[in-house]
């Protein structure tokens, strides 16, 4: 799945851990562990994507992104992006 930029309202950063991405359609929350960079770049447009990362990734320590969750604005149950 990917959510275009052109439907971006705004993104909050709720603690190191979770990123929220308001969509017009609904919510983005990408979850993991020390999510500032990811923040940082989206802030200032120059990241293109995230994806979860990969067990055996060497940067792992230093950023990880657990889970992506998309919630629609219709849904009452989020669906989740593994």
């Amino acid at each position: 799945m990917f959510a275009l930029h052109s439907f971006l309202m705004r993104i909050e950063m709720k603690n190191e851990n979770e990123i929220w991405f308001h969509y017009t359609y609904g919510v983005v929350r990408v979850i993991g562990r020390k999510l500032e960079l990811i923040y940082s770049l989206t802030i200032s447009r120059v990241l293109g994507g995230v994806r979860p990362t990969d067990s055996d990734d060497p940067c792992r320590a230093e950023i990880e992104v657990r889970e992506i969750v998309f919630e629609s604005m219709k849904a009452e149950d989020p669906e989740t992006i593994l």
